[in-house]
């Protein structure tokens, strides 16, 4: 019999990883968590408004308790909304008779990585509106932040309309006082 001492058994790992697939892989830098009132009423306005556009019956209690909200914080938040779903200059958005289709909170990625999301995109038989809510009144918005936003919702607009070409893509900024301004 053979002697096994001295031979060395040759293993085939097969090709080798690259040794790049085991780094970090670059995401960006995770920026400093948004805070205040205006950011919390924020995001609570944008939950309630998905839920009231979002096709279902809502009951008013119900979306409070999902919020978390007490009555004192909650009640102008839901004042502001049925004004904005009565609004005559919004009522085209909202009115499931008048459109094709309407999604709320359409998430994307940007080239540069980020999350977007649109608060409510409408499909009309000619057109197709990109829709941003702001919590604020239009009038005490400085003119730097309203470039912000119309920058915002253009960037919107140049995404959505690669999705539906040869079609006109609009987009208008929606203030809770019920105030448009189309961009």
């Amino acid at each position: 019999a053979a002697s096994k001492k001295g031979s060395k058994k040759k293993t085939d790992s097969g090709p080798r990883a690259d040794p790049r697939l085991n780094a970090p892989l670059p995401t960006g830098e995770r920026g400093e968590a948004l805070t205040g009132r205006g950011l919390v009423y924020g995001t609570h306005f944008h939950a309630l408004m998905d839920r009231l556009t979002g096709g279902a019956p809502v009951d008013r209690a119900a979306v409070q308790r999902m919020l978390g909200l007490g009555s004192r914080e909650f009640a102008p938040m839901w004042e502001q909304a049925q004004h904005l779903l009565a609004a005559p200059a919004l009522r085209r958005f909202f009115d499931a008779q008048q459109f094709k289709r309407a999604v709320n909170e359409v998430a994307y990625t940007s080239g540069t990585g980020e999350l977007r999301r649109i608060d409510r995109l409408v499909e009309f038989e000619d057109t197709v509106w990109v829709l941003d809510y702001k919590t604020g009144e239009e009038k005490s918005a400085g003119a730097a932040l309203i470039e912000e936003y119309r920058a915002q919702v253009a960037e919107y607009c140049a995404v959505v309309a690669k999705l539906y070409p040869g079609r006109p893509v609009r987009g208008a900024i929606v203030f809770t006082d019920a105030n448009v301004m189309e961009i």
